[in-house]
């Protein structure tokens, strides 16, 4: 699994959007690390101070949804950048516990090759 640390969002005149991001490797080996990250993610999500960022973007969020709606005074080139803001911040709500879920998911699906180990089971 790759977890996008830092993500610069930048515009072009032409309406390209590009994006920096630096990824870093959490498809460590190591059991413990991963359930270190898992603890840390929960306790973050616990936190209040996470509770206050929540409200904080939360927030941005309606006061963007509101100058979108209002688009009459915007261009289309500003609105979509009203959106990309309001989707970026949803994504950062959601991101502690979409990691969670991808180093939960990671540990429990253990795939199995043999095929026929389900042949036993529907001859019973």
């Amino acid at each position: 699994m790759r977890l996008i640390l830092q993500c610069k969002i930048m515009s072009k005149p032409k309406k390209t959007l590009i994006i920096k991001a630096k990824k870093i490797d959490l498809s460590g080996s190591d059991k413990k690390s991963d359930l270190e990250i898992i603890a840390s993610l929960e306790a973050l999500i616990l936190d209040n101070g996470w509770d206050v960022l929540v409200e904080i973007f939360k927030a941005n969020i309606s006061i963007l949804e509101q100058k979108i709606l209002e688009k009459g005074s915007l261009s289309e080139e500003d609105c979509d950048r009203l959106r990309y803001k309001r989707e970026y911040l949803i994504e950062l709500i959601n991101k502690p516990q979409e990691i969670i879920d991808k180093l939960k998911a990671t540990k429990d699906e253990i795939p199995n090759y043999d095929p026929y180990s389900d042949v036993g089971d529907k001859e019973k």
